[in-house]
C-alpha cells in the first residue's frame, strides 16, 4: 500500500524545501562574504546609549524635521538629544528606539584605531548592554576602515 500526498501537501513540502534552500544560501553568502572580504576584530566599547530616529505622523511635523539635518530623513541620533523635541512637537512624531553602542577598533584596512556606532543585537544586550571598556567582536572590511558588520 502507497501513502501519497495531496496537491495541498506537495505544495507545502515544495515550499518548505524552498525557504530551506534560500536560508541556506543566505547563510553561505554571508558567511563567504566574511571570510574574503572581513577580519573579526575585537571592539572595545566607549559607551552604550538608546538612538532615536523621529519621523513626523504630519506633513508639517515632516517638513520640519526634514530642515533639520540631524533628524532628516530619519537619521539615528542620541534619544537625550531628541527628548527637546518630543516636548516640543508631542504627539506628531514617532520614535523607534534602539541600543546602541560606541566603539573604537583596529582596522585591518590601515591598522589604525577608528570610531564608530554599531547597533546592539538582543542576543548582546539581553542581561544588560555592554559596559563601558568591554570588548565584543565584530567583522571588520579588509579595504574600507570605516565599514564594519558588528553581528557574527
Amino acid at each position: 500500500m502507497r501513502i501519497g500526498l495531496s496537491v495541498w501537501g506537495q505544495a507545502q513540502l515544495f515550499a518548505y524545501t524552498l525557504a530551506v534552500i534560500f536560508l541556506g544560501c543566505a547563510m553561505g553568502v554571508r558567511a563567504a562574504r566574511h571570510g574574503l572580504f572581513y577580519s573579526k576584530v575585537e571592539a572595545r566599547v566607549d559607551r552604550t546609549y538608546t538612538a532615536c530616529s523621529m519621523h513626523g505622523r504630519t506633513d508639517e511635523t515632516r517638513a520640519m524635521l526634514a530642515r533639520d539635518s540631524t533628524l532628516a530623513n530619519e537619521q539615528w541620533t542620541d534619544c537625550a538629544d531628541s527628548e527637546i523635541l518630543v516636548a516640543a512637537y508631542g504627539s506628531d512624531v514617532h520614535i523607534d528606539r534602539r541600543p546602541t553602542a560606541a566603539i573604537r577598533f583596529v582596522s585591518p584596512a590601515d591598522g589604525r584605531e577608528h570610531a564608530g556606532t554599531v547597533r546592539l543585537t538582543s542576543d548582546q544586550t539581553r542581561d544588560e548592554p555592554p559596559a563601558a571598556g568591554s570588548t565584543f567582536p565584530i567583522y571588520a572590511d579588509n579595504k574600507d576602515p570605516a565599514l564594519v558588520d558588528p553581528y557574527e
